[in-house]
């Protein structure tokens, strides 16, 4: 329920609001809404296929 208002509320709705607007509206520490906010994007984009893979780094030049 935090994650899909703070979507909502900073980001679908039409009025342009700042984080701090955000929080204070649902009652929520800064620190808090930043953690539930990085969460809420992180399950969005596997919703959306977004996923960003890191590949791993190999030490030599290989031709």
């Amino acid at each position: 329920k935090n994650q899909r208002d703070i979507i909502v509320k900073r980001y679908l709705e039409d009025e342009d609001v700042c984080d701090y607007m955000v929080y204070n509206e649902i009652g929520m520490s800064e620190r808090t809404y930043r953690r539930v906010k990085a969460r809420a994007f992180y399950k969005l984009s596997f919703a959306l296929r977004l996923e960003v893979y890191e590949t791993e780094k190999t030490g030599g030049n290989e031709s």
